[in-house]
């Protein structure tokens, strides 16, 4: 996919997008998941953020793989 095909899919999911001082392209959807996608081309995917009970959260720094299995 183009750099605006990547662009047109997220925004079609509903994400809100942000650019950063880096140059990093941020995609944040309503359920706290992140698509990150970096100056480079290299793309960074992040779960929704998971809570315990005491309200830590438990899978912060969790990165997705392309098959959306956590790394």
């Amino acid at each position: 996919m183009t750099r605006q095909e990547i662009d047109d899919f997220l925004r079609g999911l509903g994400a809100e997008i942000r650019n950063t001082r880096d140059g990093y392209v941020e995609y944040k959807f309503f359920d706290k998941s992140r698509v990150m996608i970096r100056p480079n081309g290299e793309v960074i995917r992040t779960p929704a953020p998971k809570y315990g009970s005491d309200g830590k959260n438990l899978n912060k720094g969790l990165r997705l793989d392309r098959d959306g299995k956590l790394l």
